[in-house]
């Protein structure tokens, strides 16, 4: 197995093993997704608890990972077939060689809650109807991906950047033309 390892599994001889602890974790914030029905609210629910994103250990660099989950982390734990016991390769599904940590059930119900959940409407358009979506942006906060709406100055289109520094994420707007 390539690439990040998903929270709730380690592993082991190349393939993916069910690591307890984590594992009910994510079965926890399954469950609290239903009970909850808003993403931002889970957000806000794991932060008051304490709950951290897994800390992601490389060889190659820096460590990854440990802080507060963002709705963009969220959601792709939730809708992430590996949960369920399925890879994706090329774009379709297939059944993995590693045990689901959430039965198949349980996640048929949260993929529909996203589904009903889903608006279509980027929340930037909703909060502030007045400015058209073209003239927002998305700033990233030093806490993983705290999302805000912002403008520039001038009321040019504005042009989003984020850099990564030694000291954590640099996040603003340039002008257009930059």
């Amino acid at each position: 197995m390539g690439g990040p390892v998903p929270l709730g599994y380690e592993v082991k001889d190349r393939k993916l093993v069910v690591q307890t602890k984590e594992a009910e974790q994510v079965r926890h914030i399954v469950r609290r997704y239903l009970a909850l029905g808003s993403v931002p609210a889970l957000a806000e629910e794991l932060e008051c608890e304490g709950y951290r994103t897994k800390v992601q250990r490389r060889a190659s660099g820096p460590h990854k990972g440990g802080c507060l989950y963002c709705r963009g982390t969220l959601y792709h734990l939730l809708a992430n077939p590996i949960y369920r016991g399925m890879i994706v390769h090329k774009g379709k599904a297939h059944p993995g060689e590693h045990k689901p940590i959430v039965d198949e059930q349980l996640f048929e119900q949260v993929q529909a809650k996203l589904a009903d959940n889903a608006s279509g409407v980027l929340p930037a358009q909703e909060a502030s109807p007045a400015k058209p979506a073209h003239r927002q942006a998305v700033r990233r906060g030093r806490s993983c991906d705290d999302a805000k709406p912002c403008q520039s100055a001038e009321q040019a289109l504005p042009v989003l950047y984020h850099a990564a520094r030694p000291g954590g994420w640099r996040t603003g707007l340039a002008s257009a033309g930059a």
